[in-house]
């Protein structure tokens, strides 16, 4: 019999498939460490022997030829791998078929994806509420529509995006025609985690969707309602050749996903995110801020600040500013609060419990309810670097305080032909990281305290109209004028303004005047 564990890859090979899968009702897995080195060869589509066993350090299974007569004692490849297997030889056919390479196509799967998280708004609702004790107010505003308008935005810029890069020539290419022309990679594997489970799933499938490439999606197991629902809506507005959901575990995944050459892959791992609060910031702001960010979604996710390194000037006004912030946001009893949700799992209760007992010492909450997996808003002192919560990822609601008297043409390939690019600007852009910077000041704080619990209808109907971008947007090619007519015309026919108005001309006597106001600022040129 042949003994195989099948391999995939999200790029392409030189002939512009995905890597190379076979398979037969007669395979079973075997582990590297397990089967005798004399039978192994290397998975290839001709399936020939290698005289010489691969080393154990390559990243991928390899064919293991026994006997017949010779039992075999491995697992049956699961179901889960087999239904993987066959979403993937679809998703390479659909890629191999070109059935993504007109503009049209994906222009109508992204708006498809649109339709997909309005019509079941609720849906996701419910499935982020029983998963996370997710907040409404919280799913929609931090999952929805941010996927939303990560589509509407590929939707707009689409045909720009497509249009090839013209290059400057050298006396070599002074007569030619030079170019950056993007191409789709091919079958992209999407990862989804647990604590974003709709954004982490969904963002990644707008971008492979524009570059035009087919996606097999597997969502988090520990989401499990998030995952059943993708697995269930994603066919139903998705080409079902070119898009698949794979619901595996983390012990089948490796077996389905494992790539044969070299591949490209873009990864968000977690780490330490600390916020520095000096003397002379306006504490009142950096503690709602701070405690928004830190404890939505209690605590889970990974870009809320995991500590703040705190100037010893600032601390006293600091603590009282987050107990404050605290005490609007979630009440007396954060337990009672429908804007307060839960851990995910009885596993990460239990982590982050045992951090908080064993970090620091506790100013703010300190609570926990094991049967309802519920850790109350909690506040750290006196911690030093040592302590466990400074040495992995918080994913929960603690926030450590820290205290410090002070505070920087492209030659490459894809698939078998390697990973990136390099010379002249790629080189420099493969060796360096875009750091992304925000400086907000504090005069659009009358606008931003709408995120901040207690969560209210009205303050998610104005953060909705205020976040969500539209096709009617125009495109900011040219200065302030074009951009400064869209917004007013957008107040005068919203109902933010009497008929025939404009809010912008209007005093803000309320925060859906000020609304209107702010948004001029943020497009406009103040001189205007």
């Amino acid at each position: 019999m042949l003994k195989i564990s099948e391999t995939m890859t999200k790029g392409t090979d030189q002939g512009g498939g995905v890597g190379s899968l076979s398979m037969s009702t007669d395979f079973c897995a075997d582990s590297l460490r397990s089967t005798p080195e004399k039978f192994f060869h290397r998975h290839s589509p001709e399936s020939q022997v290698d005289a010489h066993p691969p080393r154990k350090a390559r990243f991928y299974k390899c064919v293991c030829v026994c006997d017949k007569k010779h039992e075999c004692t491995s697992k049956p490849i699961s179901n889960t791998m087999v239904q993987g297997i066959e979403k993937l030889k679809r998703a390479r056919a659909a890629f191999q078929a070109g059935r993504m390479v007109k503009e049209s196509f994906r222009q109508s799967q992204l708006e498809a994806l649109v339709r997909m998280l309005a019509e079941h708004e609720c849906d996701f609702v419910d499935a982020l509420c029983r998963d996370l004790h997710k907040p409404r107010f919280e799913t929609v505003v931090t999952e929805l529509i941010l996927v939303k308008n990560e589509a509407l935005y590929a939707i707009n810029n689409l045909s720009k995006w497509m249009e090839p890069q013209r290059v400057e020539r050298n006396l070599a290419t002074s007569l030619d025609e030079c170019m950056v022309v993007s191409e789709p990679l091919g079958v992209v594997l999407v990862v989804g985690a647990w604590c974003s489970p709709i954004q982490l799933c969904l963002v990644p499938l707008v971008g492979a969707i524009a570059a035009g490439n087919c996606v097999i999606i597997n969502p988090s197991e520990t989401s499990s309602h998030t995952a059943e629902l993708l697995h269930r809506l994603i066919p139903s507005y998705l080409d079902n050749e070119c898009y698949h959901v794979l619901l595996a575990s983390t012990s089948d995944l490796p077996e389905i996903a494992a790539a044969r050459t070299l591949t490209p892959i873009s990864l968000v791992l977690g780490g330490k995110n600390p916020c520095y609060v000096d003397q002379h910031c306006d504490i009142a702001t950096a503690a709602r801020r701070i405690a928004w960010a830190r404890f939505q979604n209690a605590g889970q996710s990974a870009v809320a600040p995991d500590y703040i390194l705190c100037h010893t000037e600032a601390k006293a006004q600091l603590l009282q500013a987050l107990r404050c912030a605290l005490m609007h946001f979630y009440g007396s009893d954060p337990r009672e609060s429908r804007s307060f949700g839960r851990m995910v799992n009885a596993e990460n209760f239990a982590r982050v419990r045992d951090m908080l007992g064993k970090s620091g010492k506790v100013v703010v909450g300190g609570q926990v309810n094991e049967a309802e997996k519920y850790i109350a808003p909690t506040i750290l002192t006196d911690v030093v670097e040592m302590d466990p919560i400074m040495q992995q990822e918080v994913l929960g609601p603690v926030l450590p305080i820290l205290t410090s008297l002070m505070v920087v043409m492209p030659f490459g390939g894809v698939g078998a032909s390697g990973m990136g690019s390099y010379h002249g600007r790629s080189s420099f852009d493969t060796f360096s990281h875009r750091k992304s910077c925000l400086l907000r000041g504090t005069r659009i704080e009358c606008v931003t305290y709408l995120r901040y619990p207690p969560y209210e209808d009205r303050n998610l109907s104005l953060m909705t109209w205020a976040s969500t971008l539209s096709n009617k947007m125009p495109r900011m090619e040219g200065p302030y004028p074009s951009v400064k007519s869209w917004i007013v015309e957008e107040v005068k026919g919203s109902e933010l303004a009497p008929p025939g108005q404009s809010a912008l001309l209007m005093p803000p006597r309320s925060s859906s005047d000020l609304l209107g106001c702010l948004l001029c600022a943020y497009f406009c040129d103040p001189s205007q």
